[in-house]
């Protein structure tokens, strides 16, 4: 076997190894691909129209958990209109968002390096009534998966606390089509090519 040959075997079990390494990193802890848990908490309990609203997002693996370095895409309906959209990330999982209202356009401050909590600010609660949380997880250490999507209602008064807030439950079940983002066809097919060169570069220098 000629160096060529050599060099092309050590390619391929690195890339083997790596695969493995990668399909390994979204299976242990509970499977952390696919989160069971994903938990929504807000503030005030009786949200009312120009108010500060805190809304808190945690991913939880099979486990109980807490699953790192989140991406979450949150979106905001209202009457089927979609007012606020953004994408975040948060190293430890768990998502503060505060809406702090105000207005003139929709401004977003703060980072994942500042404790995952960050500031909105601008019109996105003005009328009362059932507002819809979209959340999904987009991305999980840094890798995008197969979006897990949630949906949450708050229902906010126009000024004056509601008497019997609608609330959300503290646990959902993913409703969307879960997924470990990881492409292992391609990955096995890569494989193969890789070990046919292999081989008839053996064949042809024997």
């Amino acid at each position: 076997m000629n160096r060529l040959s050599f060099a092309l075997m050590i390619f391929l079990v690195g890339l083997f190894l790596s695969g493995f390494n990668v399909y390994a990193l979204y299976h242990e802890s509970g499977d952390q691909s696919s989160p069971a848990n994903l938990k929504f908490e807000y503030s005030p309990s009786n949200p009312s129209v120009g108010s500060e609203f805190t809304a808190v997002f945690l991913a939880l693996d099979q486990s109980g958990n807490k699953i790192n370095h989140i991406d979450y895409n949150v979106r905001v309906i209202k009457d089927g209109v979609v007012v606020f959209e953004r994408r975040f990330h948060d190293h430890e999982g768990d998502l503060k968002v505060i809406f702090v209202g105000g207005g003139g356009d929709i401004s977003v401050s703060g980072s994942a390096d500042e404790g995952g909590v960050y500031r909105v600010s601008g019109p996105v609660f003005i009328s009362s009534g059932e507002y819809t949380f979209e959340v999904s997880i987009v991305g999980i250490e840094f890798s995008p998966i197969d979006p897990i999507t949630n949906t949450f209602t708050v229902t906010f008064s126009g000024g004056v606390q509601s008497p019997q807030p609608s609330q959300p439950s503290p646990t959902a079940t993913p409703s969307g089509g879960g997924g470990d983002g990881l492409n292992l066809p391609l990955i096995g097919a890569i494989i193969i090519v890789a070990v046919i060169i292999v081989l008839l570069l053996v064949r042809r220098q024997s």
